[in-house]
């Protein structure tokens, strides 16, 4: 029980911080739909 209740904080931060990434991307990607200098400049940076 306390493994859950130490882990379950832990586990909503990991949440947002996939959630806070998915956003970036999903805007980064929308952007560049425009601008593909964009995604070009996100994938040499990125990876």
């Amino acid at each position: 029980m306390v493994f859950l209740y130490n882990f379950f904080p832990f586990l909503n931060g990991v949440t947002t911080v996939l959630k806070f990434c998915a956003m970036q991307l999903w805007s980064a990607f929308s952007a560049a739909r425009f601008n593909p200098a964009i995604l070009f400049f996100i994938m040499t940076v990125g990876i």
